[in-house]
């Protein structure tokens, strides 16, 4: 019985639906990360995804208890909100690249090594992806400030997702980032870029914030919820 996908909070989660001749639908997280729904045959798709939808919380709740009990098999790698899979090859001696929709690594000699890599990996990743943001914004983001002078940094942050220095125009971005869709990216990214106007989070910062991104509040809830769900 194949299954289908449906995308909550970012996260493509595969699900498979059951006929029986039964009344109710119903909907359960299986512990090897997939949604499986009962339903009579008569329960068409739409009924299905809106089932899904009004259960989104607790599927993506129980969704992280399983990537929590589960070891890491690090057999696919999420990038800019795509799923890739992870190749690793002996013969491959270069870093961590992406190549033919494969993300290539070397054989390291421990995990903590390959891991280390591949957070080198996302941070330059990251550091690409905002300066390309940059690039093809120049007189949207330009408005903001000189942005050409900005010296942009990437790091894996436990609590922030961006970081700035007004004085050094130096804007940090979370590594962590470079998982998700790259709207994420640049909404942190605007963000810190108000900063090197405004300091604190007032009134004032949301005015300019929310003149580029109108819906910010609801990418940062759901940039919120992705951090904790992705497993990463």
């Amino acid at each position: 019985m194949p299954m289908e996908q449906i995308i909550l909070a970012d996260r493509k989660i595969p699900f498979l639906v059951i006929r029986k001749t039964i009344k109710h639908i119903y909907l359960r997280v299986k512990p090897e990360g997939y949604l499986q729904i009962t339903a009579n045959r008569h329960v068409g798709y739409l009924a299905i995804e809106a089932l899904i939808h009004k259960n989104q919380k607790r599927i993506l709740a129980e969704l992280i208890n399983i990537d929590q009990r589960t070891s890491v098999n690090h057999d696919e790698a999420w990038i800019l909100g795509e799923i890739y899979p992870c190749y690793r090859n002996v013969n491959f001696i270069h870093e961590v690249a992406l190549v033919d929709g494969k993300l290539m690594l070397p054989s390291y000699s421990s995990e903590k090594d390959e891991v280390k890599a591949t957070e080198k990996y996302y941070q330059k990743l990251v550091i690409v992806t905002a300066q390309a943001i940059l690039d093809n914004q120049k007189e949207r983001l330009g408005r903001l400030t000189n942005y050409q002078s900005i010296i942009l940094k990437s790091q894996r942050m436990k609590s922030r997702f961006g970081c700035c220095q007004p004085q050094k125009r130096i804007i940090k971005i979370n590594s962590l980032l470079g998982r998700f869709n790259p709207l994420y990216l640049e909404a942190i990214l605007i963000h810190e870029l108000v900063h090197l106007q405004v300091a604190n989070h007032g009134k004032a910062f949301y005015a300019v914030l929310l003149s580029y991104i109108p819906n910010y509040r609801k990418i940062r809830q759901d940039l919120n919820r992705m951090a904790k769900t992705i497993g990463v």
